[in-house]
C-alpha cells in the first residue's frame, strides 16, 4: 500500500491557482510554494541564505548499456558513492530528498528490463524520502498508440516493485506527451493511491505548455482531488532570450501561477546543431545570468550595467564575490537557486494577504499575456468543475 500525504491548504489566492499549504511526507513537512534545491549543487564553501533549504532533489541520466553493467558487479561502491555523498549533504532530520532517475533507452529497448527496473527503483527507494518512478529518456519522441499500453504497463510494474517493501510516499512521473494519453496515466496512479505527480516539461518553458497543465489540473479537480495532491515541475526553462533585450523573462517561477506546489531547475541540456554550440563557446560570457526577483528577470552577468545597483540585499553572496569567482557560472547557478527560493517564501506571505495580483503586475519582466494564462487556468479549472459531474470517488477517509 503507497503511503499517502497529509495536505493542509492554509490560504488560497482568489485570482491564481497559487495555495498555501503544508504538506506532510511522512514524517516530513514542507510549506508551498517552495523552490527545490538541486542537491548536487549544495556547496558549503559558498555561503547562501539557509531558509530555502528543506526540499532537495538529486538528478541522474543512466545509459542502458551502463545499467546493464551495473547489474552484473558484485560492488556497488564506486556507483553509490556519489549518491551518498549528496545525501549527507542535506540534514536526514528535517530535509527532504528526491532521488530523480531517467532511464536512457535504446532503439530496440524503450523499457528497462524487470532487473533493471528493479535495481533502478530500489536505488531511488534508498536516496528518496519520496520516490519518484523512472523516467524514460525522450519518451515524449517515441511514444505512441502502439507503445503506449506498454508504458502503462511499465507504470503499474514500477509502483508494484516498489510496494513490495515499502514505507514511503510515491510520486507518480507525468511526462511531456500527448494531450490523449494524459488522463489513463492518471487514472492508473489514482488506481494505486498516489496522489503526488511530477510533470517533467523537459527543458520547455511552463508558459508554452499550459494547455498541458490545465488539461491535467482539469482532471485533478474533476476527481474531487486538488486539494488532496501534490503538484512538481520538473525540468522547467527559465525562459528564452528575446532579440531586442539582454534580459530573459522568469518562465520557471511562474510555474506556481499555474496550480503548482513546487519547482526545481532544467537538467535537460538544450537541442541544438553543433555551430550552435560553437558559437556559445566562444562566446560563453553571454550565456550567465542571473535571477532579480525586483523585476523576474534573468540578467546577463556581463551586458547589464546597473546589475551591482539591483543585487539583492537578502543574498549571503556579494556581487564582489561573485565577480572575483572563478567559476562564475557555477556559482551563479547557486545564487539563482538561493533567490528562487527566497521569492518562493516571499509569495507565500503575498498568498495569506491575497496580494499576489498587484504583486506580479509591479514585475517589469512578467508579461500581461502570462498574468491573464495564470488566472484564465483558474477559471477554466473552476467553471470546468462545476459543469461537470465527479469522474472518481477516491480516499474519502484522506
Amino acid at each position: 500500500m503507497t503511503k499517502t500525504l497529509k495536505i493542509r491548504n492554509r490560504s488560497v489566492d482568489d485570482n491564481f491557482l497559487m495555495r498555501f499549504r503544508e504538506i506532510n511526507f511522512g514524517s516530513f513537512h514542507i510549506n508551498t510554494p517552495k523552490f527545490t534545491y538541486d542537491i548536487k549543487k549544495r556547496d558549503y564553501n559558498l555561503k547562501i541564505n539557509k531558509n530555502i533549504f528543506g526540499f532537495n532533489e538529486l538528478y541522474r541520466t543512466i545509459k542502458a548499456n551502463t545499467l546493464d553493467k551495473l547489474l552484473l558487479k558484485s560492488n556497488l561502491s564506486d556507483f553509490n558513492y556519489p549518491f551518498n555523498y549528496y545525501k549527507s549533504k542535506i540534514n536526514p532530520n528535517n530535509e527532504i530528498l528526491m532521488c530523480f532517475l531517467n532511464y536512457e533507452p535504446t532503439e530496440k529497448q524503450l523499457f528497462p528490463s524487470r532487473k533493471g527496473l528493479e535495481f533502478l527503483l530500489d536505488t531511488s527507494y534508498e536516496y528518496s524520502n519520496i520516490i519518484p518512478l523512472i523516467g524514460i529518456n525522450e519518451l515524449h519522441n517515441n511514444l505512441n498508440n502502439k507503445n503506449f499500453k506498454n508504458y502503462l504497463d511499465y507504470l503499474q510494474e514500477s509502483i508494484d516493485i516498489i510496494n513490495t517493501l515499502n514505507d514511503k510516499p510515491i510520486i507518480g512521473i507525468i511526462p511531456r506527451i500527448g494531450y490523449n494519453y494524459i488522463e489513463d496515466i492518471i487514472n492508473l496512479y489514482l488506481k494505486n493511491e498516489i496522489l503526488a505527480y511530477s510533470i517533467d516539461l523537459r527543458n520547455a518553458t511552463i508558459t508554452s505548455n499550459h494547455q498541458l497543465l490545465r488539461n491535467i489540473l482539469r482532471f485533478i479537480k474533476n476527481a474531487e482531488i486538488f486539494d488532496d495532491c501534490f503538484i512538481y515541475i520538473q525540468n522547467p526553462n527559465k525562459g528564452r532570450q528575446t532579440k531586442k533585450l539582454p534580459i530573459v523573462f522568469a518562465k520557471d517561477i511562474l510555474s506556481i501561477g499555474f496550480g503548482v506546489d513546487c519547482f526545481g531547475v532544467n537538467h535537460i541540456p538544450l537541442k541544438a546543431p553543433p555551430e550552435y554550440y560553437e558559437k556559445i563557446e566562444n562566446s560563453g560570457e553571454r550565456k550567465l545570468r542571473l535571477f532579480i526577483k525586483n523585476d523576474y528577470g534573468y540578467h546577463n552577468y556581463y551586458e547589464d550595467k546597473d546589475l551591482n545597483a539591483n543585487f539583492p540585499n537578502d543574498s549571503y553572496l556579494s556581487f564582489n564575490s561573485l565577480r572575483e569567482n572563478e567559476n562564475k557560472s557555477y556559482t551563479i547557478k547557486i545564487f539563482n537557486m538561493e533567490q528562487l527560493g527566497l521569492e518562493t517564501l516571499n509569495i507565500q506571505n503575498y498568498i495569506k494577504n491575497q496580494d499576489v495580483d498587484k504583486y506580479l503586475k509591479s514585475k517589469s519582466y512578467v508579461k500581461e499575456e502570462d498574468i491573464k494564462k495564470m488566472k484564465k487556468v483558474k477559471e477554466d479549472i473552476e467553471s470546468d468543475s462545476k459543469k461537470q459531474t465527479k469522474i472518481i470517488d477516491y480516499f474519502q477517509d484522506i
